[in-house]
């Protein structure tokens, strides 16, 4: 639930554009109308506040959406967050991150060099996950696989996750939209991607920080499902997809948007 399309950050990978995203915000009326539409009195959801910067917008429409959307779903509705926490905290925003979003943890993203312009912007971001744990908010953080990426240790990128209290770090592709279309050069190559990824199971396994990727390739083989799926980017070697224009791709998500 995108509560602006505009963002404080212009990271290089952005899906949504960044700064460039339009300027506008939520009617929190109205979507909440909406999604309360959806109820038919037994079934669940969950809202993620996103953007953008889902916290641009005002504190006041946030909190409204919450009360609108809990007293139709009550406890079948959790709300989470994805925020780049690259901003002043102030009470309001620990009151709102403690107090509303019920859905598991604050999400929050970190990537090496496409994301914060300068060193200021990289303390606040640290700072600010390190005062979520203090105050017992669990945060999970989101990182894009990009070429700079893959050159690091993943055992090092988990040792300074769990340095700043992060519990869980979960690693997310790259897809070719927004601000990504302008850098192709942050893509990584398949064959460095697959050599990372056994060096992350050989270094992290064990680490105290949860790693998504890790566990779902995990659950795979408890499952017996290592034949299917996008396992570990496998996918290239096994599934062919053809886009409505003819093109091939690897990947479904790699398919033309236009």
């Amino acid at each position: 639930m995108k509560t602006t399309e505009t963002c404080n950050l212009n990271c290089a990978h952005c899906f949504t554009s960044g700064i460039n995203g339009r300027r506008i915000f939520f009617d929190a009326e109205k979507t909440a109308n909406w999604i309360n539409q959806l109820d038919t009195g037994d079934n669940n959801i969950h809202l993620e506040y996103h953007g953008g910067e889902p916290m641009l917008a005002p504190m006041d429409d946030l909190l409204l959406f919450h009360q609108l959307t809990k007293d139709v779903w009550q406890e079948r509705c959790t709300h989470g967050i994805t925020t780049n926490l690259t901003y002043k905290l102030k009470p309001e925003h620990l009151m709102f991150f403690g107090m509303y979003i019920d859905g598991g943890n604050v999400a929050t993203s970190w990537d090496p060099n496409i994301r914060f312009a300068n060193d200021k912007q990289r303390k606040l971001w640290e700072d600010n996950t390190k005062e979520l744990s203090y105050h017992g908010i669990r945060t999970k953080c989101f990182i894009s696989v990009t070429a700079d990426l893959v050159k690091m240790d993943p055992l090092e990128i988990a040792d300074y996750m769990h340095s700043l209290g992060i519990a869980e770090i979960s690693y997310e592709r790259l897809t070719h939209n927004g601000n990504a279309e302008l850098n192709p050069d942050i893509f990584p190559h398949n064959k460095a991607l697959d050599d990372w990824w056994m060096l992350m199971h050989e270094r992290t396994k064990d680490h105290p920080v949860e790693n998504g990727f890790l566990d779902s390739v995990y659950a795979k083989f408890d499952a017996g499902q290592f034949f299917n799926g996008t396992f570990c980017r496998d996918c290239e070697q096994k599934i062919h997809t053809i886009n409505a224009d003819g093109t091939v791709a690897g990947c479904p998500n790699a398919a033309p948007t236009e």
